[in-house]
C-alpha cells in the first residue's frame, strides 16, 4: 500500500488480540520514497500520552527505530544506518519480556535488556502514521505487515520475510477450475534488482487505478478489469479477453532503449491462437516492446522494435 507522507493512514480498531503484553514481534516490508529525518511510523499502537509499541522506518538519527512502553517507561533503540530510499527493506522488532531487539533484513542491528510488560492500550492500531504525534507519517510503500504475540526467532523472521501474508508458506491458489501452476516462485528478496521502473502487485481492493510500487509514479488506470483475491501472491487482475485493459501513461522512465526486462505471472483461461498481450508499449505503427502469452504458433512470444525493425 502506498502512503503519501502526509495524511495517509490505515486504522485497525482495538481488540484484545492486539493488547500485546509479555511478548511481541512487529514486522513489515517498507519502500521509503523520501527521508524525513523524523520518526516515520510503520506500525504503531496508540495509548494515552504516547505509543504502547511502534516500529519506525526513520528517526531524527536517520535510522530505523522502535519504541516500546515497557514497565511504564518508553524504551527506544535505533538501527545501525539509514534505510535506503526507493529500495525494499524488511524491518522487525521483537520483545520477549526481557529483551528488545531490532532487525533489518533479517540481521539484528541493535537491542537492549528491558524487563517488564508492555503498556496497556485500548486505542487503535495504525499503519503508515499515527494520530498522537504530528509529522510522523510514512512516505512510500508498506507491505506484508505482521504482528505476533511472541518474540520470533531469527529463523522464523527469515521465514516470514520470504512469504506473502496468508500464504502459509505456499502461493495462493489459482482460480478454479484449472489447477494451480506447479512450480512455486522464489521468495521475495530484501531489495529489488536495480533498474526497476514499474511494478504492479495489484493489491488494491477497489477503485479504478493501480499503484506503481517501483517509486517511479507509473500508476495505471483500469478499464473493464475485474479484481480477484486469487493471484499468484495476494490479489491480481482478471481480464475478459475482449476489452479489458490497464493503461499507464507514457513517462521517460518507460522509454527503454539500451536494455530491458519484462516479467509477469500469467494464468490464461483460454488459448486464442493469436498474440495475446501481457505487457505492451505502443508506438507509431506498432509496438516498441511487447510480451505475449500466446501467438499463432501457439506459444509465448516476445516482440521488440530494435534499430527500427
Amino acid at each position: 500500500m502506498s502512503f503519501n507522507g502526509n495524511n495517509s493512514l490505515v486504522t485497525v480498531e482495538n481488540s484484545a488480540s492486539l493488547g500485546l503484553t509479555d511478548g511481541m514481534t512487529l514486522s513489515a516490508w517498507v519502500y521509503p520514497t523520501a527521508r524525513k529525518n523524523n520518526f516515520t511510523s510503520v506500525i504503531t499502537k496508540e495509548m494515552a500520552g504516547g505509543l504502547a509499541y511502534a516500529l519506525h522506518a526513520d528517526s531524527p538519527a536517520q535510522r530505523a527505530n522502535t519504541q516500546l512502553r515497557i514497565a511504564g517507561t518508553t524504551r527506544g533503540i535505533n538501527g545501525g544506518s539509514a534505510l535506503p530510499v526507493r529500495a525494499w527493506t524488511h524491518l522487525a522488532v521483537t520483545h520477549d519480556g526481557s529483551r528488545q531487539d531490532l532487525y533489518v533484513d533479517g540481521s539484528r542491528v541493535s537491542g537492549g535488556t528491558f524487563s517488564g510488560n508492555l503498556g496497556v492500550s485500548v486505542n487503535p492500531l495504525r499503519i503508515g502514521g499515527n494520530t498522537v504525534m504530528a509529522g510522523r507519517a510514512f512516505e512510500g510503500v508498506i507491505d506484508e505487515v505482521r504482528i505476533h504475540n511472541r518474540a520470533l526467532s531469527v529463523a522464523e523472521l527469515t521465514t516470514v520475510a520470504g512469504e506473502a501474508v496468508g500464504s502459509g508458506g505456499a502461493p495462493a491458489p489459482a482460480p478454479a477450475p484449472a489447477p494451480a501452476p506447479a512450480p512455486a516462485p522464489a521468495p521475495p528478496v530484501a531489495s529489488p534488482i536495480a533498474g526497476l521502473v514499474a511494478a504492479y502487485g495489484f493489491e488494491e481492493s477497489g477503485g479504478s487505478s493501480v499503484q506503481d510500487a517501483s517509486g517511479q509514479g507509473n500508476h495505471g488506470t483500469l478499464a473493464n478489469v475485474t479484481r480477484t483475491t486469487q493471484g499468484r501472491f495476494g490479489r491480481a487482475l482478471s481480464f475478459n479477453g475482449n476489452n479489458s485493459l490497464v493503461t499507464v501513461e507514457h513517462s521517460a522512465s518507460l522509454g527503454l532503449t539500451d536494455g530491458m526486462t519484462l516479467s509477469a505471472w500469467v494464468y490464461p483461461t483460454a488459448l486464442k491462437s493469436n498474440f495475446t498481450s501481457v505487457i505492451t508499449k505502443e508506438m507509431s505503427g506498432g509496438l516498441a516492446y511487447a510480451l505475449h502469452s500466446d501467438s499463432p504458433r501457439p506459444s509465448a512470444n516476445l516482440q521488440i522494435r530494435i534499430a527500427n525493425n
